[in-house]
């Protein structure tokens, strides 16, 4: 059974919570659209996760934008770590944001 996009936001976001030395926030307005859901700071780095429900859905018009990838895109390029984050690949994630 698929997760709910906005249960796995929350699940997301309860874990970084509990990373020492971090600050993050959830995103929750719509004007800023195809920048990341999550955003924040991890030992120093700037970190942005979008969110996604699972990664077979990201083709799909609730998918991964074009506007989306350009923006993180550009964090990674500024030197942060921006990546899209779906359950299939959350452990993933978790471990390479650890390892900053």
């Amino acid at each position: 059974m698929m997760i709910l996009e906005n249960k796995f936001k929350n699940r997301v976001m309860k874990k970084l919570k509990e990373l020492d030395g971090g600050f993050f926030f959830s995103k929750e307005a719509m004007s800023l659209r195809g920048y990341p859901d999550i955003l924040g700071c991890y030992k120093g780095k700037f970190v942005a996760l979008e969110v996604k429900r699972s990664k077979a859905d990201s083709t799909r018009a609730t998918g991964r934008t074009p506007l989306q990838k350009y923006i993180l895109g550009k964090i990674n390029d500024a030197g942060g770590y921006a990546t899209f984050i779906y359950p299939e690949n959350e452990n993933e994630v978790f471990t390479t944001i650890k390892e900053m």
